[in-house]
């Protein structure tokens, strides 16, 4: 196994919606549980905090818990919605969780072989501690079978996900995923509403 760990974060938008985005359905948990499931091919442990067909069914707080374990390694791990746990927005996330998160998330990534899947509707929800230690940044993009971009949420046309590189910068998807297939993977209706917890709290 090639030792690469890294922070991936998938978002819908990354400040505000732009003409023909979609914010809802977009192809985000989607995408992640794709490159969660190549890494569980890869012979990675994979661990989510939703339902999927692969990974340990684990409550938010326990995958958090897990990856903060430094005896944790070659894992990779999908924080489904990471805003609705660790969010800019002003005291809703204590200072002190965003900044032990952030700095585990740069520090042992690397140093452990984790791979860190994080989704977000909204980029900017995410603070920037987070954001800036992130390595690869993905938006996927819903398409219909003619390429052409969805934009409505309820559509019932057959779908494709266009998955887009910002950082690194790609000129053009980096893959294109069937909704249906990948949708068999993991469980598309789930609400998630559990959060982590901090002593804070």
């Amino acid at each position: 196994m090639i030792t690469e760990g890294r922070i991936t974060g998938i978002y819908g938008v990354w400040f505000d919606r732009q003409r023909g985005e979609l914010i809802k359905g977009n192809g985000k948990t989607l995408t992640g549980v794709y490159l969660l499931h190549l890494d569980m091919k890869r012979g990675y442990k994979c661990y989510a905090n939703i339902r999927t067909t692969f990974t340990e069914e684990m409550s938010t707080q326990e995958v958090y818990d897990l990856f903060t374990d430094s005896q944790s390694t070659n894992i990779s791990i999908l924080l489904d919605e990471l805003q609705k746990d660790i969010n800019s927005l002003t005291g809703y996330t204590s200072t002190k969780l965003i900044v032990q998160f952030a700095n585990i998330a740069s520090a042992q990534t690397r140093k452990r072989n984790i791979n860190l899947y994080w989704t977000t509707q909204r980029a900017m929800d995410i603070p920037q501690r987070m954001r800036v230690q992130t390595d690869i940044l993905l938006q996927p993009v819903r398409v219909h079978s003619n390429g052409e971009r969805c934009t409505t949420a309820s559509c019932k046309q057959k779908h494709y996900i266009q998955v887009w590189a910002r950082e690194p910068f790609r000129a053009k998807p980096i893959v294109t995923l069937d909704c249906q297939n990948v949708g068999k993977l993991y469980d598309t209706s789930q609400v998630l509403t559990d959060k982590m917890c901090s002593n804070e709290d």
